[in-house]
């Protein structure tokens, strides 16, 4: 079990993330390629299947393969993988992974203990070998994720929405308290599922809440303790696969993003940030969202701010219960 200890100051410290974390989904996803299908929840059998087909393709075959020997299936990968700063998109994360110090590659990959050659060679922190992984990993985003992004992106911005209100509501004990079966909220300790018994003190540094497509077994922690505190969990998924249902249905994937990335106000450049489309995208559908009287837009100093209308909120409500 992991018991995570809150102290009052980490209760206020607690943020949530308000885009896709790429590193997070592509770590995710490669385990996710890795599990029995008797260990894998149905809901993804879908992606599996199309991900198969991806497979056959000998450069997104040799990426994945890649990408499976340092994101293992067991209690361990490296930390760097996965930046413990909100995310920035997928260039300014990998931007993160690859400007990591040799001495910390050395250490985590050591960890790890895998036996490809190109590891001792990244774990040398050589150049050619950094750029490979880099490589590597902008390869299986392309193929294998971002073909679902907007499906992906409706599920997390549901969560988001589900999450906010019930911060709104009750507080974040409230949000500790419902973030998923596998997680329980014993004040102060919010405990966990997990492979190993691990306590950790976040001790005023509060906590950061990933919400992750992929993640499906159980939360996952960093194992540095001295890395910034970074929980990712489980989100809930419709009962069938993402974008048959729900608002997505109506107004389609991309709008229904759009709609829950306007809930605490955004800007048209946070909304293509949030949701990952380009800005001329952004402007286009909420443009339609407030011609249909789902969202209003005020000008604000230099900026427009975009939040949901009451009949917008409705329409989250009724998401969020799905």
């Amino acid at each position: 079990m992991l018991r995570i200890q809150f102290t009052p100051d980490d209760l206020m410290r607690v943020r949530v993330t308000d885009v896709m974390d790429p590193m997070w989904e592509v770590v995710g996803s490669v385990q996710m390629l890795q599990l029995d299908r008797g260990r894998r929840p149905p809901i993804f059998e879908p992606w599996v299947r199309r991900s198969r087909s991806r497979l056959r393709h000998r450069p997104t075959r040799s990426a994945t393969e890649v990408l499976a020997t340092i994101a293992p299936l067991n209690d361990y990968f490296p930390d760097f993988l996965t930046p413990d700063a909100p995310s920035v998109g997928l260039d300014g994360d990998l931007e993160t992974v690859l400007s990591t110090p040799k001495s910390r590659l050395s250490s985590e990959i050591g960890q790890l203990g895998g036996s490809a050659p190109w590891l001792k060679q990244l774990a040398d922190g050589r150049p050619e070998t950094l750029k490979r992984l880099g490589d590597v990993v902008r390869h299986y985003f392309s193929t294998m994720i971002e073909p679902d992004r907007a499906s992906i992106e409706g599920v997390l911005a549901a969560n988001r929405t589900k999450v906010l209100r019930r911060m709104m509501v009750g507080g974040t004990e409230a949000v500790l308290d419902d973030l998923g079966p596998s997680m329980r909220w014993r004040s102060p300790y919010l405990e966990c599922r997990y492979p190993i018994d691990k306590t950790v003190e976040l001790n005023g540094r509060g906590l950061l809440l990933v919400p992750s497509y992929f993640c499906c077994r159980m939360p996952v922690m960093l194992a540095d303790p001295h890395l910034s505190p970074v929980l990712v969990y489980p989100v809930e998924h419709p009962e069938t696969e993402v974008g048959g249902r729900g608002i997505a249905e109506l107004i389609g994937s991309t709008r229904a993003a759009v709609l829950s990335s306007v809930l605490d106000g955004a800007s048209t450049s946070d909304v293509a940030s949030r949701v990952g489309i380009s800005l001329a995208t952004a402007s286009h559908h909420t443009g339609v969202l407030r011609g249909a009287g789902l969202i209003t837009s005020t000008r604000r100093a230099n900026r427009v701010v975009h939040a949901p209308s009451s009949l917008g909120l409705a329409m989250l409500d009724g998401e969020a219960r799905l």
